[in-house]
């Protein structure tokens, strides 16, 4: 037996998996729920991967493997809120004691929200404003909280968002 050989299938084999892995993270965000594959490697001791997108613990480095409902949580959020949010305040409440991703790297969930308000604004479940012309200063609400026929569009006073995110 080759072993050098061997081993190097088995590390692409284990990088291939994680890749796997993210790849299911990404569909249960968009809610698609696709069976997980089998492993036999534990992702934890996988050779590293930049997938760019994956979510991970940042305490373990455990893959969440799937952020199931990510736009139902999101739109939850929102919803719950009563008010426009900013990425960020989002983020802080699933990522915040009692949140579902509570423990999770912040910039992957970051990027994993930003995808679930994409897929919401898309089916018009959402819409956003934005404080001025930086995209940064952008907040996230329901199509009910804007001023008929403001433009740019413009957050009822009850539903305005919050300056502390502003830029």
């Amino acid at each position: 037996m080759n072993q050098p050989f061997v081993d190097q299938l088995k590390a692409h084999r284990a990088k291939y998996l994680k890749a796997v892995a993210a790849i299911d993270a990404l569909l249960a965000i968009e809610g698609e729920v696709e069976p997980a594959l089998p492993t036999t490697t534990p992702v934890a001791d996988s050779p590293s991967i930049d997938t760019g997108r994956s979510i991970e613990n940042s305490s373990t480095g455990k893959q969440l493997g799937r952020f199931s409902g990510g736009r139902r949580a999101v739109l939850k959020v929102i919803k719950e809120s009563g008010r426009f949010l900013h990425i960020q305040e989002v983020v802080d409440t699933l990522t915040g004691p009692g949140g579902q991703l509570q423990g999770y790297e912040r910039g992957s969930v970051i990027r994993a929200v930003r995808n679930a308000l994409q897929g919401l604004q898309a089916h018009k479940q959402v819409v956003n404003i934005k404080h001025d012309s930086q995209a940064v200063n952008t907040f996230w609400g329901e199509p009910s909280w804007v001023i008929p026929g403001s433009d740019p569009k413009a957050p009822l006073p009850d539903k305005m968002y919050s300056h502390d995110h502003l830029k």
